[in-house]
């Protein structure tokens, strides 16, 4: 299945609803919901909250492991 690029932030345990998430309370920056920024390094104003995938299909994936999907735009 292909996923759109702000498929991914839904992905994400912090995501809340409507384009926001605990990061981003007041909005997922455009750069971040586009795909452009995959947001798994501290950005100014996260709060120190990164993205961390929900354990939907790989409940078991190691950390490393998400590093790199998550790299690869896979998710």
């Amino acid at each position: 299945m292909i996923y759109r690029s702000d498929d991914r932030c839904k992905f994400c345990v912090n995501y809340l609803q409507n384009k926001t998430c605990k990061a981003f309370a007041g909005g997922i920056p455009d750069a971040i919901w586009s795909g452009d920024i995959l947001h798994d390094t501290p950005i100014d104003g996260d709060n120190g909250i990164l993205f961390k995938r929900k354990p939907l299909y790989f409940p078991d994936i190691d950390e490393e492991t998400e590093k790199r999907l998550s790299r690869e735009k896979l998710w």
